[in-house]
């Protein structure tokens, strides 16, 4: 530890003893600095290091914005960012140890593994909190690195795609737009110029790729946005329809804390059931997740999404009487 660091430390210990709001001027005397020196320390901690003061009128005092956030080393985190760094964490550790991506990102890892980490061994959250990730779908090295570098230096794709859906292989040119790590799997947001709309490739799927050089096609914000985020899911597209969902008392107890949609509304019957409102464009995953919860919740609206499901669950019994 070096001595601007030693003392930003010892910073952060005294105001964590001392009744704030204190005197710049009587931390400066404390650690037999000017005044210059220990404001210049503070804002650093505060604007680089998310720090929970503030200073006002040569006066040190707690920030109220920034209340509640989890200290860890000389960084200060809230709910969302502490989520994110063991996600990044998780996501980099997943990739093969031999992976050139892997051994280029790693000391990012390292650096997040550090922050997570206390003094005291036994308080590591980096082994007391873990990311379990089920039915990842296994992508190539080649693919997300030539993916990385498009993205990076803006340039288009050549990819050969199989669609799972018809079975049919097919070879595309494509402006990558974002990567995306949902629900354990990796997707990308990109333009296809073959199409000439805005598609969603499965990385996996991807079975070869290169990089063309030729600049990608810039996609506005506000049209991605649209496109993306309007509807249910990853399977994007303006939303259109309106799906309604009962859920029965037991296992209302856990849908009503979740998120389906940004847009979602819901509210309790008078009998205990759950009622969710959800809108969405194409219904290929509202179906699955709904099937999910089995005998635990029953479409209301549209009919054609009811339809659907009355007849997955009559193929599905198909499947077991024979």
């Amino acid at each position: 530890m070096n001595a601007k660091e030693k003392l930003q430390q010892d910073l952060i210990e005294r105001l964590g003893t001392v009744i704030v709001p204190i005197k710049l001027r009587t931390l400066a005397e404390y650690f037999s600095k000017s005044s210059r020196t220990i404001r210049n320390h503070l804002n650093e901690l505060i604007n680089e290091n998310n720090a929970p003061w503030m200073l006002l009128n040569a006066e040190v005092m707690r920030d109220p914005t920034k209340q509640g956030k989890m200290k860890l080393k000389t960084y200060w985190f809230d709910k969302q960012e502490l989520e994110a760094l063991f996600a990044l964490s998780s996501i980099i550790e997943q990739f093969p140890t031999e992976s050139n991506f892997k051994k280029l990102i790693s000391p990012f890892k390292n650096r997040i593994d550090e922050i997570l980490k206390n003094n005291n061994q036994q308080n590591n959250l980096v082994q007391k909190i873990k990311l379990i990730e089920i039915a990842g779908r296994k992508i190539t090295e080649q693919v997300f690195q030539n993916i990385s570098q498009a993205l990076l230096e803006n340039k288009q794709l050549q990819i050969s795609f199989w669609n799972r859906f018809t079975d049919q292989t097919t070879s595309r040119k494509i402006s990558a737009i974002t990567l995306i790590k949902y629900k354990d799997n990796w997707l990308l947001d990109a333009y296809c110029h073959h199409k000439k709309e805005l598609r969603t490739f499965s990385l996996e799927a991807i079975q070869q790729i290169q990089i063309i050089d030729q600049t990608a096609k810039q996609i506005p914000k506000k049209q991605q946005q649209t496109h993306y985020q309007a509807s249910y899911g990853i399977y994007a597209g303006k939303d259109n329809k309106l799906a309604t969902l009962i859920f029965n008392p037991y296992i209302s107890r856990w849908v009503k804390d979740e998120q389906w949609h940004p847009l979602q509304t819901g509210k309790f019957l008078k009998n205990g059931s759950y009622q969710l409102t959800i809108p969405y464009n194409n219904d290929t995953e509202l179906i699955s997740e709904i099937l999910k919860h089995g005998a635990n919740v029953k479409v209301i609206a549209p009919q054609e999404l009811k339809d659907k499901i009355i007849k997955v669950l009559e193929n599905t019994l198909k499947v077991y009487k024979n």
